[in-house]
């Protein structure tokens, strides 16, 4: 997007249509009788989508959906309102007050099983940054699930010692250099 390319830019608004078109998943909140829609986690080789869904997987389309949304000659809008539906899911379902859960089954359970969640508290916190404008969020406000994560961890490299959060919670001996 950043080439003034347009080939490439064709290339990612064809991408993100495909994305939107065979991905975008909904449900709705028997309590509230909201709907949310969100991006499925992938799809099998016959076409039926991944049973699960993402925080990490619908924070990089926000930013990718925003980038778009900025730049494409043309769906600006559908760019816009694909990215505030998996805003408004991550903010509304994921959100657990003091953190981000990284996990989601289409029958609305969170899944709390995996100790994988370093990515899903920082991914957040870059996308709604990078579309602060166009979602109106403050990233500040979803901050406290760095905190949430708890102590950094301690790992050698090359003799020297390395700081950062471990891939999954409770590894003290290995640091996680992209959730870092």
């Amino acid at each position: 997007l950043k080439t003034a390319d347009g080939r490439f830019l064709a290339g990612a608004q064809e991408a993100a249509d495909y994305i939107i078109n065979n991905f975008l998943g909904e449900w709705t909140d028997s309590r509230t009788n909201k709907t949310y829609r969100f991006l499925s986690g992938g799809q099998y080789p016959n076409g039926v989508k991944f049973p699960w869904t993402s925080t990490e997987h619908n924070s990089r389309a926000i930013i990718y959906l925003n980038a778009l949304y900025q730049h494409a000659p043309s769906n600006n809008e559908r760019y816009a309102q694909a990215a505030r539906w998996l805003a408004e899911w991550m903010t509304e379902q994921m959100w657990q007050g003091n953190h981000f859960e990284p996990l989601w089954r289409e029958d609305g359970v969170i899944d709390r099983d995996t100790d994988e969640k370093v990515d899903v508290q920082f991914m957040p916190i870059l996308a709604f940054h990078q579309a602060r404008e166009l979602l109106g969020i403050d990233p500040a406000r979803y901050s406290s699930g760095l905190a949430w994560l708890g102590f950094l961890s301690e790992a050698d490299y090359n003799g020297k010692k390395v700081k950062g959060y471990p891939k999954r919670l409770g590894n003290v001996h290995s640091v996680w250099v992209e959730g870092t």
